[in-house]
C-alpha cells in the first residue's frame, strides 16, 4: 500500500510517498481504506523528532481516520464489510489502509463527508473527556478554552454549548469572530488583551488548556474555589516561574494533564463507547460538526503540515485520499 512517510527532524517539504506491505487485520481488529485522514500537532511534532511515540504505535504518522471497512479479523461483531466509519489510530492514518482496533470505531453519521468524520475522533475525543470527564463541566457553569480556534478547541466550544455554559475562548486577532460564531460568550484576544486585566478573577469553573506558561498567571487568578484544569498541550512554555502553590491550595483546585495517545486500550474503547452514546446523536441532529478550515488531496501534505506550522488554521485540516 502506497503511505507518506518522513525523514524525523525534517522540514514539512520532506515528507514523501512510500510504499509497505499490507497485511490482514488481527483478532479483534478490522481494515480500513481510508478515505479521509485528518491532522494533529502532534504528526509535526513527531516528523520534528519532538513527541514520544508509544512503543506498540504504528510508524506512519497521523491519528484520526475516516473510511470503509474492508476486511475483518476474528471476533469482531460490531461492523460489517461496507460499513462507513471514522476512527482513532495509534499511529498509521497517512496511508491507504490502516488496520484498526474494532473497539474504537465511531460509525459516520450519514449526514457527514468522509473529511468531516476524519475530522472528530482525536479533537472531539479529546474535549469531551477534558470538559465531560475531568472538568465535569455542569449547565450554566462558566469554561475557560484557549487556543479556542484550533481543532480541540473548536470541538470544546460546541460541546460546552451543548450544557449551555458560560464560554470564554482565547485566540489571536484573527479568529475572533470565528470563535464567537460557534458560541464563545466572552473571546478574548491574546495578541492585544492583557489577559490578567481581562480574565474577571474568581469567574471561571473549568478551563481547557492547550498553552500553558503564558496564560498560566492569568488563568490561576481567574479560577473559582474548587475550578477544574485541564492541560493538554503546552503551546506558549511548560513552565510557570510565578506559580504560587497557596492559590492551588486555598482555592482547592484539581489540576490534571492529559494526552490521549499514550491511554490504555482499554481506556480508549470506554472512552469511544461513552462518546458513541452520548455525544455522536448530537452530530446526526446538526448540533455539533467538524469545524474544517481546509481539506486538500494527500499530494499536498507539504502544504497542510505548513498550515499548522504557521498556525493560520481555524478547525482542521484534512486530506483526501485519493490515487
Amino acid at each position: 500500500m502506497k503511505f507518506i512517510n518522513y525523514h524525523e527532524g525534517q522540514a514539512a517539504e520532506s515528507l514523501y510517498f512510500d510504499t509497505t506491505t499490507l497485511t490482514t487485520p488481527a483478532a479483534g481488529k478490522v481494515q480500513l481504506q481510508v478515505a479521509a485522514f485528518a491532522l494533529n500537532r502532534a504528526d509535526i511534532l513527531q516528523r520534528l523528532g519532538k513527541y514520544p511515540v508509544p512503543k506498540d504505535a504504528s510508524p506512519i504518522l497521523g491519528l484520526e481516520v475516516a473510511g470503509t471497512v474492508v476486511s475483518i479479523g476474528k471476533d469482531v461483531d460490531n461492523c460489517k464489510v461496507g460499513d462507513k466509519v471514522c476512527c482513532l489510530v495509534n499511529g498509521g492514518a497517512y496511508a491507504e489502509y490502516v488496520n484498526v482496533d474494532a473497539g474504537l470505531l465511531i460509525p459516520m453519521p450519514k449526514e457527514l463527508s468522509f473529511a468531516e468524520a476524519a475530522a472528530i475522533p482525536e479533537a472531539f475525543l479529546v474535549a469531551y473527556h477534558c470538559l465531560y470527564n475531568i472538568g465535569q463541566l455542569q449547565p450554566d457553569e462558566s469554561v475557560l478554552i484557549h487556543a479556542a480556534a484550533s481543532g480541540i478547541g473548536t470541538a470544546a466550544i460546541q460541546l460546552a454549548r451543548l450544557l449551555t455554559a458560560h464560554i470564554t475562548t482565547t485566540c489571536s486577532t484573527s479568529k475572533i469572530a470565528d470563535c464567537q460564531a460557534l458560541g464563545a460568550t466572552t473571546a478574548l484576544d491574546y495578541q492585544r488583551d492583557v489577559l490578567a486585566d481581562t480574565l474577571a478573577p474568581n469567574s471561571i469553573d473549568v478551563v481547557l488548556d492547550m498553552v500553558g506558561s503564558t496564560h498560566f498567571d492569568a488563568t490561576l487568578n481567574s479560577l473559582r474555589p474548587q475550578a477544574r484544569w485541564a492541560f493538554i498541550a503546552l503551546l506558549g512554555g511548560g513552565k510557570a516561574p510565578n506559580f504560587h502553590l497557596g492559590k492551588l491550595l486555598f482555592k482547592q483546585i484539581k489540576m490534571q494533564g492529559f494526552m490521549l495517545r499514550p491511554q490504555s486500550m482499554k481506556f480508549k474503547r470506554q472512552l469511544v463507547e461513552q462518546f458513541n452514546t452520548t455525544i455522536l446523536p448530537h452530530f446526526k441532529s446538526g448540533k455539533l460538526k467538524p469545524v474544517i478550515h481546509q481539506t486538500l488531496p494527500w499530494q499536498q501534505i507539504n502544504e497542510a503540515h505548513q498550515i499548522l506550522e504557521n498556525n493560520t488554521n481555524v478547525g482542521k485540516v484534512v486530506m483526501k485520499v485519493e490515487g
